[in-house]
């Protein structure tokens, strides 16, 4: 039960990772005050995230969560603080001040530290604070479209800790967590960016060899499917598509490889698998182009599916991103079912005439598949033409198709 007189859990930020944080603490009993730039706005963003918003919109209508603006915030008493210093808000912050604020205050509560700065950084951070009670928390168990459950019950929880005293305002969550992890802060943070460089990793060594695959007349996903047997890689993040996207695993990417940088430590395998990934991301434009032989001037094509993946409503660093622009350059009209993605999609690009909103029930040249959007059906896409699919359609889908087909790695029709 929340009462008038409990301390809040004061957090300072704006992003998901804010959002998340709040309404899981507001669901644990706790009463939580946010310093942020217009949470509701990432609300608005987010809406795919069904359970968390409705949440949030009841927290706040409780007053259980409070609203307060980023340029309020001063160290107070509180049950806990929680910093999203990688969020936009902190750009302009001279850290180093809040650190002298935090240390004069007269408050041993606990601080939290969250976000993807170079190596080094949080545990600096938490050096220069002179209270023992400090945390650094990556979100590396975040999972789009099931942002609430996730951080209830996450996949790893990692808590890098300045000294040795258990995090009990968290002890719901670590007791929920499928594997647990403490350690020191730069360990974590280490840790943290190793996760991400591996996912990365696999993605892009998976698109890579797709591209063997296509000469050889293999099929990747059959092979993917294989390699996950093998219990020494387990089956995540081995499928060959159109590169990886999101805010997580790109920005882990240019800040890992800035940590290399500092350090002058030469990163050839990051470096590749940078490379590759934004180059991925035109290749099924150019599989469309070879297809009509380079005749692709003025043509109209569909493309379904806009976010960076299927079940979420982001489209941070998809390929759609790549691909709209360079089909424009050609004059070419895009009908776009974005599904949850769509409202994103429209503001980015409703000023742009040959941009149309649309379902899959068009007349085109061409489809593209960048990832599957709820009441998909194969058997309504335009009849007779080539589809170009970052793989997201099954075998027995591929089988009902009328016109060519072009995967990624896989067997042309």
């Amino acid at each position: 039960m929340h009462t008038t007189n409990q301390k809040p859990c004061t957090l300072v930020g704006h992003s998901i990772d804010c959002l998340t944080t709040a309404v899981v603490l507001a669901s644990l009993g706790k009463r939580v005050v946010i310093y942020g730039n217009d949470l509701d706005d990432i609300a608005r963003q987010y809406a795919f995230e069904h359970e968390l918003v409705a949440l949030y919109e009841m927290y706040k209508s409780r007053e259980v969560i409070s609203l307060v603006d980023f340029d309020d915030f001063v160290p107070s008493e509180s049950e806990l603080c929680w910093l999203f210093v990688s969020d936009p808000c902190f750009d302009d912050v001279d850290v180093s001040v809040w650190i002298t604020a935090f240390n004069k205050a007269n408050d041993t509560s606990p601080i939290i530290l969250s976000g993807n700065l170079p190596l080094g950084n949080f545990d600096a951070l938490a050096k220069g604070l002179k209270r023992a009670l400090v945390y650094y928390v990556p979100f590396v168990f975040l999972v789009d479209g099931q942002a609430f459950t996730s951080m209830l019950n996450p996949h790893l929880l990692l808590i890098g800790q300045k000294t040795d005293h258990p995090l009990s305002a968290l002890m719901p969550v670590i007791n929920g967590a499928k594997s647990m992890q403490t350690t020191d802060i730069a360990t974590a943070e280490f840790a943290r960016a190793s996760v991400m460089a591996m996912l990365a990793t696999r993605v892009s060594l998976m698109n890579e060899l797709s591209r063997l695959a296509d000469r050889q007349g293999v099929d990747i996903t059959t092979i993917s499917h294989i390699m996950g047997q093998d219990g020494r890689l387990g089956a995540s993040y081995l499928t060959a598509g159109a590169g990886f996207g999101g805010r997580t695993l790109p920005n882990e990417m240019m800040t890992l490889q800035a940590s290399f940088d500092n350090k002058n430590v030469k990163n050839p395998i990051l470096s590749a698998v940078s490379e590759l990934n934004d180059d991925q991301k035109e290749l099924l434009f150019r599989k469309f182009w070879r297809y009509f032989d380079g005749f692709i001037d003025d043509k109209t094509v569909l493309i379904v599916g806009g976010s960076y993946k299927s079940g979420s409503g982001r489209t941070d660093n998809s390929a759609i991103h790549r691909l709209l622009p360079l089909l424009w350059s050609y004059g070419i009209t895009t009908y776009v079912a974005g599904g949850v993605a769509d409202d994103e999609l429209i503001r980015l690009y409703d000023d742009e005439p040959l941009f149309k909103p649309s379902g899959i029930d068009v007349d085109v040249g061409a489809v593209f598949i960048l990832n599957r959007i709820d009441g998909f059906d194969v058997n309504r896409l335009a009849i007779g033409v080539p589809v170009f699919d970052a793989n997201v359609l099954s075998c027995d889908e591929i089988g009902r198709l009328k016109g060519g087909y072009f995967g990624v790695g896989r067997k042309n029709h």
